[in-house]
């Protein structure tokens, strides 16, 4: 029996997986609780530093009292470990703070569809730049997502869906496949 792997779908929707089994949050806090691991998430390569977390789940600012917000995410965090424990992950910390930046932690193996819509975007451009035909029919799969008009969590997301709109469209005009109907 191989090892669980912790699938994360956050591109048109938000669930996780542990293995086969859905990890379900209780219904008490859970909704602050899922907006900071989306946050941790989506900041796995640089994490995320406290004051952006405060500022982003408690709107927050300097002038108000930062003592406070930053009790209130060391009490959310907390919170979100033992619900991601409690939702049937391996012990673990998954949030480590290291001068004030903030970042997650997995004991098991992550996939994590936005990194790998990210990872798709760079073959695709790589393809295209080096000539590669195969770059019409590697879009054409991964591209799904866009024409269903899903939601995208972030702006850097965003960005990287324009790009590969761009990128495909240029591939698809270059092979000569492409209609402006597509």
């Amino acid at each position: 029996m191989g090892s669980k792997v912790l699938r994360v779908r956050m591109l048109g929707g938000f669930s996780m997986y542990y293995g086969e089994d859905p990890v379900v949050f209780n219904k008490m806090g859970s909704s602050k609780s899922v907006r900071l691991l989306q946050m941790l998430l989506l900041s796995l390569k640089n994490g995320i530093s406290k004051s952006e977390l405060i500022d982003n789940l408690y709107g927050w600012n300097e002038k108000q009292d930062m003592a406070n917000g930053n009790k209130n995410l060391n009490n959310l965090i907390y919170r979100l470990k033992k619900q991601l424990i409690s939702s049937g992950l391996p012990d673990g910390e998954y949030v480590a703070i290291n001068d004030g930046m903030c970042s997650f932690q997995c004991g098991v193996a992550l996939e994590l569809d936005t990194r790998l819509f990210e990872e798709a975007v760079e073959k695709a451009q790589k393809m295209y730049r080096g000539g590669g035909e195969n770059g019409v029919s590697f879009f054409a799969g991964r591209m799904s997502c866009i024409r269903e008009n899903c939601f995208l969590p972030t702006c850097r997301m965003r960005g990287f869906t324009i790009r590969a709109i761009i990128t495909r469209n240029c591939t698809w005009r270059r092979s000569g496949n492409w209609n402006r109907n597509t």
